[in-house]
């Protein structure tokens, strides 16, 4: 972070917005390595006084912490608290991780895909990435919805085109593979090798990078990108 020295003045002296980026720079710029106890809770006790404020970004950051097990014991039902909290007061990201949350039942909660699915939509009609994929995994897979593979495809290609330039990697790389294996077994569209061949690479290189980067839940998808990655250059030298 650029000026961190003045961030971190700014945040002493009650600067709310100040006190959020200061604390989500010290907890997730470097997930590869445990937050030093003095900085983690200078950053926790930023993020209780911005919550404190009503600061909906800070509740997010909060749940996170518990979600990711960063410097305490993973919970997901305290992840599940401040998320709802945090949606029912409009953050957008926070509607689409509820969406997460009864997906996969998470914590406490049962999995619901009726909720999974008013939560993805509501955050994809917000414009969040994310949101658009898991819509299409459930007409996919038709959980909840009817069975759709086109409207699947259709929602996959909206996400990539989203954010094809910046290649966020809490999205990037899954959205990338869900449009490979479509190319690669012509779900929801014409099969096309070529095109899946490069999705998946894609998918590859950049669950590699998050996986890199600390993140804990990424060994199983970059290891199915992988090895779907390996069947279609198998299939295009045959």
């Amino acid at each position: 972070m650029d000026n961190l020295a003045k961030k971190i003045k700014s945040a002493d002296e009650g600067d709310i917005d100040a006190m959020v980026g200061v604390a989500e720079y010290i907890l997730w710029e470097d997930e590869t390595v445990p937050v030093e106890p003095d900085m983690f809770e200078k950053a926790i006790c930023y993020l209780k006084k911005a919550i404190k404020a009503g600061n909906t970004q800070a509740m997010v950051s909060y749940g996170a912490v518990f979600y990711n097990g960063r410097g305490v014991p993973q919970d997901f039902n305290t992840a599940v608290h401040w998320y709802k909290e945090a949606a029912d007061r409009g953050n957008i990201w926070a509607i689409g991780y509820m969406g997460y949350m009864y997906y996969y039942g998470r914590g406490d909660l049962e999995v619901n895909m009726e909720k999974a699915y008013e939560y993805f939509s509501k955050a994809a009609m917000l414009g969040v990435p994310n949101a658009y994929y898991k819509c299409g995994d459930m007409f996919l897979d038709g959980k909840y919805v009817e069975k759709d593979t086109k409207t699947a495809f259709k929602l996959f290609s909206i996400c990539y085109n989203m954010i094809e330039d910046y290649k966020p990697l809490d999205c990037y790389p899954d959205v990338c593979r869900r449009l490979g294996t479509c190319y690669h077994k012509g779900i929801g569209t014409e099969k096309n090798l070529e095109i899946a061949e490069k999705l998946l690479a894609e998918a590859k290189f950049f669950f590699k990078k998050r996986k890199d980067s600390g993140n804990i839940f990424t060994d199983k998808v970059l290891e199915t990108a992988t090895q779907e990655w390996l069947e279609v250059m198998r299939e295009l030298d045959e």
